[in-house]
């Protein structure tokens, strides 16, 4: 967590991931998310972000800050509001900035034990 010149405050996203969060992503990636790797890897300069993971930090520090975002298991409903906010033909495509891939969020759904919905246009 830090401080902005203005006073805001940040959160490091993956700071934010809980225990659960980081067993969910290993399902996905196959890659560790825990503060010790992730801070192993940062100090080597092998350090690879990854949107879904950031996806799921920032909005446990929107819930943190009283923003609503996630305080339960991440769960399909969770990630059907990623897929929407994707999908979204007035959006940019991205879910808050991050650009997910669909393979990813796909593996996330089947993670979960769920098929991915399908996306509906809107303009139909």
């Amino acid at each position: 967590m830090g401080v902005l010149a203005d006073g805001s405050v940040y959160f490091d996203a993956y700071l934010m991931l809980t225990p659960g969060d980081i067993a969910f992503l290993k399902k996905i990636t196959g890659r560790s998310f825990d503060p010790e790797t992730i801070a192993a890897e940062k100090a080597a300069g092998t350090f690879q972000g990854d949107p879904l993971a950031a996806a799921i930090g920032e909005a446990r520090a929107d819930n943190v800050h009283g923003w609503g975002g996630l305080s339960g298991d991440v769960n399909e409903s969770f990630l059907q509001s990623i897929k929407s906010a994707m999908s979204n033909p007035q959006g940019d495509g991205t879910y808050q900035g991050l650009m997910i891939s669909q393979a990813e969020l796909a593996a996330a759904f089947l993670v979960l034990g769920r098929k991915p919905h399908p996306t509906v246009d809107a303009s139909a």
